[in-house]
């Protein structure tokens, strides 16, 4: 087999970001390409459709002016829309298999709709626990028929914590795999949510999606400066601007006054010290110790200086800075390239995306469901 493209499409917060990886058979992967189209209008504040033509219009766009049209593409569910669980099943295959994993899901997480997408992977056989998922139908439809009408290949789904852990993975080993025994949570602070993942002896364990985002501190140095959001997000990500004893937004070259950012940083830090919480009232032995001493932080406002370090003092904890391209080579024009540098760790769910096996080894079967519009719901590293 040659060189094979795969692109990764992540649904943001009024937004969308692609990605291309190619895939060489010695295992060597290449970054071509990274964009980001701004579209408030079309998508809204959760990643949903509010107009979906205009969405296929620039996913078609993109595709003629990547050369990429039928490309194989790999496409993310919102976290709080999967529901994810480690659970022995029966020895058993085919439809059976799934109808034993919905059962169990709908146990285990009663509000999960009964048409839910469903998939299997036991990638450590039968015998043992298999991870069981299960995705919101109308969601992973939508997303999956917009791709097609663009004239693009859907090859396959994951939540965002899958497409993330497989960027893990290569930023903790370079090997691509979690040692059996690691724990450790993952922190991705967005524009409008904050998701917590706890990875537990090398398994996703718990995830939980706050609606607490970087968003309220646009809105602080907007409001502050009167500017526009455009503007304010200009000020908070410029390189020349930090965050100055744990709270106050200052500029090095002094293109604005110091502004309080108190309120916002209280709000984060307020949802890492209740996650600390929920794992003390359920580990009182302290075993929750080695999940909680070890975060590893991306998203885009890592990369306001003195963030992450105000954070860690904040709360008490280690805090990781995540590298979303350690283990890729890097094929962009010089200018591309830069920009990619500064704000990397926003990309790092369309790059777990388009590393994704799903549309390189169409030959490895899969547990899902048998009907059309199914998507996989694997992670081989799993």
């Amino acid at each position: 087999m040659g060189m094979a493209k795969q692109v990764g499409l992540e649904f943001g917060s009024g937004l969308i970001r692609l990605v291309v990886v190619e895939h060489r058979p010695s295992g060597e992967r290449t970054l071509v390409s990274v964009d980001t189209y701004s579209l408030p209008e079309a998508i809204d504040r959760d990643g949903r459709m509010v107009d979906e033509k205009a969405v296929v219009q620039v996913l078609k766009q993109w595709a003629t002016q990547r050369k990429m049209v039928g490309a194989s593409l790999v496409f993310a569910i919102p976290n709080e829309n999967c529901q994810i669980a480690w659970l022995k099943l029966p020895d058993v295959g085919g439809s059976e298999l799934i109808n034993v994993a919905r059962y169990r899901l709908k146990k285990q997480f009663p509000r999960m709709s009964d048409r839910a997408v469903v998939a299997v992977a036991q990638p450590n056989g039968p015998e043992h626990e298999s991870i069981l998922i299960g995705a919101e139908r109308s969601l992973v439809d939508e997303r999956a028929n917009l791709v097609l009408k663009a004239g693009l290949h859907p090859v396959g789904a994951e939540s965002e914590a899958q497409s993330i852990l497989r960027v893990i993975d290569g930023h903790l080993q370079g090997s691509g795999s979690i040692p059996e025994q690691a724990s450790v949570t993952l922190v991705h602070i967005g524009q409008e949510r904050t998701q917590f993942m706890v990875v537990k002896e090398g398994r996703l364990n718990f995830m939980r999606t706050v609606k607490v985002g970087h968003e309220r501190f646009e809105t602080l140095i907007s409001k502050t400066l009167e500017c526009s959001r455009e503007e304010a997000q200009s000020y908070l990500f410029s390189p020349t601007s930090w965050l100055l004893n744990r709270r106050m937004i200052a500029s090095m070259d002094e293109s604005f006054e110091p502004i309080d950012a108190e309120e916002p940083m209280e709000s984060l830090t307020k949802e890492f010290r209740r996650l600390i919480h929920y794992f003390r009232s359920i580990h009182p032995d302290r075993s929750y110790a080695g999940i909680l001493d070890r975060m590893i932080l991306l998203g885009r406002i890592t990369t306001l200086r003195g963030f992450a370090p105000s954070l860690a003092d904040l709360i008490g904890v280690r805090l990781e800075l995540l590298n979303p391209l350690v283990g890729l080579q890097i094929a962009l024009e010089s200018d591309g390239f830069l920009s990619l540098q500064q704000q990397s760790s926003m990309y790092t769910v369309a790059l777990g995306l388009a590393q994704s096996p799903y549309g390189l080894n169409q030959s490895e079967p899969i547990q899902q469901e048998e009907q059309t519009n199914e998507y996989l719901w694997t992670r081989q590293s799993a």
